[in-house]
């Protein structure tokens, strides 16, 4: 019966409050379900799951009770208790596995439900409790790893989310020494192996929170996965004068209090725990970049720190792309090849990163191309300026991080530089049952740009598509109402948009247009960039929530309107709030840091701290 209640409990459409009974058979609630094993949780807590939820009569209790007057015995001695739990857990775990395929069939009825799942070609995806039996579990080996959760030795994989999924995989994540809490030089940085899980929205949407969680104790830290959110994006711009600007549609801004930048060829990328915008300035010995420390939380609440790293080659006119934990820089003027790793912020933590295309180092570097993630470890590169020859290149190429391998993959109908690409269509997973492999088909929209990169003539090549699977690629009649090159394209939502750039007479536009998906036809928004100088544009996608951008919300004014006579207000009428800033240990004395912590005004000297 529990293993029967453990599974349909941690498999629900709904979170589970269940119970669970200690070894004193006292009661503790745990929360549990859609995918997060309610067993597991129990086990974390030192505690076994209860179907009844009278830890008096309880199933899973009995083998326990053996153990009481021992450690009870024991409570005195903190080691010997700890000797005898850790046995009374080692035992119970070896009898669930030795056992569990009985009680597990028993559980849904008989042996023959069991049986019927061999005959039945273990249908995993249909009928899960088919895991249960042995020459299923064989068979299907990834798809009934799950069955691992009851032994406490794993945690289950999360579940399918919304304009989103989750990948795991064991990591080796760095430990924090002594001298990183310091600030010092780091010469070693060692590791430990942990289950870790990643959530990749669609295209279009961004995780609330940095998209990452470990397995501990059969338990996902910092956040259980149904916390999490993909959302729908706004668009971050920075221009080469350092003006942010959001952008969504439904409310544009420019940012305040953004330190003074002077950018050229600049990218920025939305990291897991910081925002790199990169490069700034260079001299001989090396160049600087920018960091902003959990945006996610907010891109106004937090610290911008600059910081320089020590590289003979400098990134400008480079592309730019997160994989995992990193920020890869590729090709550009000075043919850099950068990773930050683990998105760590310290002096030299850039590393030199190299491509190999047939066994040998790659160099066939471009500027001003364009770069397109299609899975999780492939990135495309369409396009941009030839290095070696200073022309414009049709070549696309493939970047497999995985193998860390280059290799080229057909070719644009039309040679161009300096113009924008989006993924023009979501991947589309099919699933064989059978082989138990997935394929994708992809298309890229590529957008504007120059068909030459030399001399003063300014022709805009017209808009294509991309096709994947073929390798070949198909000129669009339908192009941008305004041709423009030098531009960004970002996909917000299910709509793409085209955002800033040059015309054809080398004049930069604030105009934005936007594709939609059904028709394919580019319309102008009704809205335009604030910002004043709008050509070569770093872009990047936030969520929603990183921003405080509420149409028709202005702080502090309530509709030019005064208050006569006292009357009480109405709740959200005077949207005062204040944020609370605390100083950090970590940094100097004057830096002020995010506290997750908010005030309300209640008058022009008094705040009331909210937690």
């Amino acid at each position: 019966m529990t293993v029967f209640y453990d599974y349909t409990t941690t498999f629900s459409n709904d979170t589970q409050e269940v119970t669970c009974c200690t070894l004193w058979q006292s009661p503790t609630t745990a929360t549990c379900g859609r995918g997060l094993s309610c067993g597991a949780v129990c086990r974390a807590q030192d505690s076994t799951l209860c179907a009844s939820g009278d830890c008096q009569n309880c199933e899973n209790i009995e083998e326990s009770r053996s153990y009481k007057n021992q450690i009870t015995k024991a409570s005195n001695n903190q080691e010997s208790k700890n000797n005898l739990v850790s046995k009374k857990l080692s035992h119970q775990r070896n009898t669930k596995a030795s056992n569990i395929t009985r009680r597990a069939c028993l559980s849904w009825g008989s042996d023959s439900s069991c049986n019927r799942c061999v005959g039945d070609n273990c249908r995993i995806k249909r009928s899960p409790g088919c895991c249960f039996h042995p020459l299923c579990r064989k068979k299907r080996k990834r798809k009934c790893s799950w069955l691992q959760n009851y032994l406490g030795t794993s945690c289950p994989k999360p579940v399918k989310h919304v304009n989103g999924s989750w990948t795991c995989e064991v990591q080796e994540v760095p430990i924090p020494t002594t001298a990183e809490l310091s600030g010092g030089l780091v010469t070693k940085i060692d590791t430990y192996k942990v289950l870790q899980c990643r959530l990749r929205c669609s295209p279009g949407y961004a995780s609330d929170l940095p998209p990452i969680v470990s397995c501990v104790n059969g338990m996902y830290q910092p956040y259980r996965p149904e916390e999490f959110r993909c959302e729908k994006m706004v668009a971050l711009t920075i221009s080469t004068d350092g003006q942010m600007e959001i952008f969504s549609d439904k409310c544009s801004k420019l940012l305040p209090n953004i330190p003074a930048m002077a950018l050229t060829g600049h990218t920025v990328n939305l990291a897991d725990q910081q925002l790199i915008i990169g490069a700034e300035d260079t001299d001989s010995k090396g160049w600087w970049y920018w960091s902003l420390e959990e945006p996610r939380s907010g891109i106004l609440s937090n610290r911008w720190t600059r910081t320089k790293t020590l590289s003979a080659h400098s990134p400008r006119n480079h592309i730019s792309f997160n994989h995992d934990k990193d920020v890869i820089y590729v090709g550009g003027t000075q043919k850099v090849g950068s990773k930050l790793q683990n998105g760590r912020i310290a002096q030299m933590e850039w590393n030199n990163f190299v491509l190999e295309e047939d066994g040998e180092s790659f160099d066939k570097f471009v500027s001003d191309g364009c770069v397109v993630q299609l899975t999780h470890d492939i990135f495309y590169v369409l396009g941009g300026t030839d290095i070696i020859k200073n022309e414009a290149t049709s070549r696309v190429i493939i970047i497999n991080m995985k193998e860390q391998k280059v290799q080229e993959r057909g070719s644009l109908v039309i040679a161009r530089t300096q113009h924008g690409c989006a993924l023009l269509s979501e991947a589309q997973e099919v699933t064989s049952e059978e082989a138990e492999e997935t394929s994708y088909k992809f298309s890229i929209l590529i957008s504007g740009g120059l068909r030459s990169a030399q001399g003063s003539n300014i022709e805009i090549a017209e808009d294509e598509v991309f096709d994947v699977t073929a390798g070949t690629s198909e000129v669009l009649t339908q192009s941008m109402n305004t041709p423009r090159y030098n531009h960004r394209l970002i996909k917000l939502g299910e709509v793409i948009y085209s955002l800033g750039g040059q015309t054809s007479d080398g004049s930069a536009t604030s105009s934005v247009e936007m594709r939609e998906a059904t028709s394919g036809l580019w319309s102008f928004h009704q809205k335009g960039l604030l910002s004043t100088s709008t050509a070569g544009l770093a872009v990047t996608g936030l969520p929603a929530s990183a921003v405080d951008c509420q149409p028709g919300c202005s702080c502090g004014k309530v509709d030019n309107s005064r208050i006569i006579g006292g009357s009480q207000a109405q709740a959200s009428s005077h949207p005062w709030l204040g944020l609370l800033l605390v100083r950090s240990i970590k940094y100097r004395e004057d830096d002020l840091r995010y506290s997750k912590c908010s005030a309300t005004l209640i008058g022009t000297q008094c705040v009331n701290r909210e937690r």
